[in-house]
């Protein structure tokens, strides 16, 4: 189940990043186009930023592939050129883990294509009230890209929490395809087994940081992938982490954008997605790039590695 959810993930995963990047020359009025509350009927068509695709869900199967599940209070929103910004208070953690007592999710102003049942919908879509509570079904995107951690939707949920049985997924009532307690599935519903919420993207402590991470890679730049820090790699050696088949032509997003083609680095990052599996990672802090030459910390490293 949780390979549906990767595609899914690592879809989310680039349009946030590319969408942050990209959409500083979008067509005036853009940021008046998608889905804030009570939009007025005199703005202009809907234009979507970005069109995805995802693999169809069960609603256990959507649980499953959730890294926090929380009762979020809603306290406003924001309107982005490329998403909707809602700002919620967390009122009760139901599965998974979230360290902060407000969070964001982002609904990208964009349209998503469920495969097999033929369902188009607007990412940005769902309307909250103020005050309102609602259970949100969410995976959590820390980056070093991001001035604080984003949330997004595991697929298109809503469930108002003084109302649990109106609750829809895919514009559908829940309760039509799932006759269980929701409530029951979500808090049973038990985590990967080695899995951890991670929260340390500004960490300067590289014991900390080595000790979190979840690779260590050598790596040789084969090629520059986008002009915003991303690179195609050959995976030298595994220093930290089990190697898997998704070593071969990995792609790094960074920060950085002058790395030289042909050179070699240590970098430090996370595997995507919540069964870790995929070929496209971004560091696990801002201090997770070495070039070879900086024999010292990467001797460092190797010595933090050797004492487990």
């Amino acid at each position: 189940m949780y390979k549906k959810i990767n595609i899914i993930i690592a879809l989310l995963c680039l349009i946030l990043f590319t969408a942050s990047c990209a959409f500083a020359d979008a067509e005036p009025g853009a940021e008046s186009l998608g889905g804030a509350p009570n939009a007025e009927d005199s703005k202009p068509p809907f234009a979507p930023v970005f069109e995805s695709e995802e693999i169809p869900l069960t609603f256990p199967e959507a649980i499953e592939g959730s890294d926090c599940v929380v009762v979020g209070k809603y306290l406003s929103f924001t309107d982005d050129p490329d998403a909707i910004r809602h700002e919620f208070a967390v009122k009760e953690i139901l599965r998974g883990e979230i360290h902060e007592e407000v969070i964001h999710l982002y609904a990208g102003k964009g349209l998503s294509t469920v495969w097999e049942i033929v369902y188009t919908y607007r990412v940005d879509r769902h309307e909250y009230i103020v005050g309102e509570e609602y259970i949100l079904v969410m995976n959590r995107l820390d980056s070093i890209f991001y001035d604080h951690p984003r949330c997004v939707l595991v697929t298109d949920i809503h469930i108002p929490a003084k109302d649990i049985k109106s609750g829809t997924m895919y514009d559908k009532l829940i309760s039509d395809s799932y006759e269980g307690d929701i409530l029951f599935l979500i808090k049973g519903t038990k985590m990967p087994v080695g899995w951890k919420s991670k929260n340390y993207t500004t960490a300067e402590d590289m014991p900390a940081i080595v000790g979190e991470t979840d690779l260590i890679l050598e790596v040789k730049i084969q090629e520059i992938y986008s002009e915003w820090g991303g690179y195609l790699v050959d995976v030298l050696n595994v220093l930290k982490g089990d190697p898997s088949p998704q070593m071969n032509d990995v792609i790094l997003s960074l920060l950085e954008t002058d790395l030289d083609v042909g050179g070699t680095y240590v970098v430090l990052v996370n595997w995507p997605g919540v069964e870790r599996t995929g070929r496209i990672f971004t560091p696990s802090s801002y201090k997770s790039v070495f070039h070879v030459s900086d024999t010292k910390a990467i001797e460092e490293i190797k010595e933090l590695i050797a004492r487990g």
